[in-house]
């Protein structure tokens, strides 16, 4: 297809995958990203040339959540249409949901029940999540840390969302290795070059402090939500919550 758009929510590796494809493949895309990786395992993008007073509803897509609102359907699907015709191989970034057109064009990163806690805490660390202009719910709660134990749970109640698209990208397809992303990516037309496995392997390695516990994975393989099991994290912990669908509830009453 001329037209993909990889769409995935932030913290499951998105931006790496698509630094790799635009550098592997002549193509175009609606980002500007950078050579490196931050301390918290994010890839460092460049918004420079974008102005707030002239974004195009295919730059509002691959923004903050706090831009769609702002989305025009109308408007981009109009947007779509000329990339389309150009004929030209496009990847966009897209982090917009509320999509029910050029549905058969959408690559969506899926996230299974087994690495929820690695997508849920790069959320919280490598984006503006846990920010009150990013999310103005959160300015209602004044304790931080009832505000800190929210996000966490929201954040993993979008991740177990259903997607509605057949073509996917499983997180651990992107976390199994180079040989293995080199295999699922040629399913797309893409061949990676070679020269960027460093920065491939660099991103597993700043990224491994997200790797969910063996006590969270058993759980969720024998499929036994116990939240109040003392050896799981705080982000596990309201992942599992999540999982069974259960209402917020504060699970940590101490401070943050």
């Amino acid at each position: 297809m001329t037209l993909n758009i990889l769409r995935w929510r932030g913290g499951s590796g998105g931006d790496m995958l698509l630094k790799l494809i635009s550098e592997s493949a002549e193509m175009h895309t609606n980002v500007k990203i950078q050579s490196g990786v931050s301390d918290q395992g994010g890839v460092l993008l460049d918004f420079s040339h974008l102005h707030a007073d002239r974004l195009t509803q295919v730059d509002c897509i691959a923004l903050d959540y706090k831009y769609q609102p702002s989305i025009d359907p109308v408007l981009l699907k109009q947007e779509l249409d000329d990339i389309v015709a150009t004929e030209q191989l496009w990847w966009l970034k897209s982090h917009y949901y509320e999509q029910n057109f050029y549905t058969k064009h959408i690559v969506d990163i899926v996230v299974e029940d087994s690495l929820l806690p690695f997508a849920v805490a790069g959320n919280i660390n490598k984006t503006t999540t846990l920010s009150i202009d990013f999310n103005p719910l959160v300015s209602k709660i004044t304790d931080t840390n009832v505000r800190y134990q929210y996000a966490i749970y929201n954040v993993a109640k979008d991740f177990v969302c259903p997607h509605n698209t057949s073509r996917t990208i499983s997180l651990t397809q992107l976390l199994a290795g180079w040989d293995r992303l080199c295999q699922t990516l040629k399913l797309f037309g893409i061949t990676l070059n070679i020269e960027l496995k460093n920065f491939y392997e660099n991103w597993i390695r700043l990224n491994k402090q997200y790797l969910p516990t063996s006590v969270y994975q058993h759980l969720v393989q024998s499929q036994y939500y116990d939240v109040d099991h003392p050896n799981l994290t705080l982000v596990e912990r309201y992942c599992l919550l999540a999982l069974t669908g259960q209402k917020f509830q504060l699970l940590d009453k101490t401070s943050k």
